[in-house]
C-alpha cells in the first residue's frame, strides 16, 4: 500500500477503523487526476488487504439533535462496513488564518 504525494491530491483523510479490541488506520483519498476516490486499508474484522476505487458513498445520521455526514465503505472480503465522519474543508483566503 503506497500514498499518494499530497501534492497530487484533492481529497485526502486517515482515519481508525474499529472491531472489537482490533484497530487499523484507513486512508481515504481522490487525485486530481482520478474520478474515483482511492480506499487503503487492512480490515480490523478479517485481516484482509484493502486497496479499491470507488465513489463516496454518504449517509447521513442524526446524533444529539445535529445531523452529521458520514463515509461508508466496506471490506472488500468479509463485507465489514464502516464509517468514518466526512469533515467540511473550509479553504483559509489570503491574510486568512
Amino acid at each position: 500500500m503506497a500514498l499518494p504525494d499530497l501534492n497530487n491530491c484533492e481529497f485526502f483523510k486517515k482515519t481508525t477503523l474499529f472491531a472489537g479490541e482490533k484497530t487499523e488506520k484507513a486512508f481515504i483519498f481522490k487525485l486530481k487526476n482520478d474520478p474515483q476516490y482511492t480506499f487503503l486499508f487492512n480490515c480490523p474484522k478479517c485481516g484482509a488487504k484493502n486497496e479499491f476505487g470507488s465513489e463516496l458513498n454518504i449517509k447521513e445520521v442524526k446524533e444529539n439533535g445535529k445531523k452529521k455526514k458520514y463515509i461508508t465503505f466496506n471490506c472488500k472480503k468479509c463485507a465489514a462496513e464502516f464509517m468514518t465522519e466526512k469533515f467540511k474543508v473550509k479553504k483559509v483566503g489570503k491574510g486568512g488564518q
